[in-house]
């Protein structure tokens, strides 16, 4: 998974399944176009919760293991 800049755009395109993540930007206008597994979460003024973005991980088939989502403990 990723911020909206370059690289989840390439991770996709090379087929890799891959999130991506969004708040000051739209998905609809900007968000992953594969053909490969996607999902856009988060969108203009509203970015993704950190469960979002593991269950999303999740239904690409990233082990939770493998995920790199922490929660942060404040």
């Amino acid at each position: 998974g990723g911020a909206d800049t370059g690289l989840p755009h390439l991770a996709a395109a090379l087929g890799v399944p891959t999130v991506g993540i969004y708040g000051p930007t739209d998905p609809a206008r900007t968000g992953l176009c594969a053909a490969t597994p996607v999902v856009n979460l988060g969108g203009r003024g509203r970015f993704p919760r950190v469960d979002e973005v593991a269950k999303a991980l999740s239904v690409l088939g990233v082990p939770e293991d493998a995920a790199p989502v922490r929660r942060h403990e404040a």
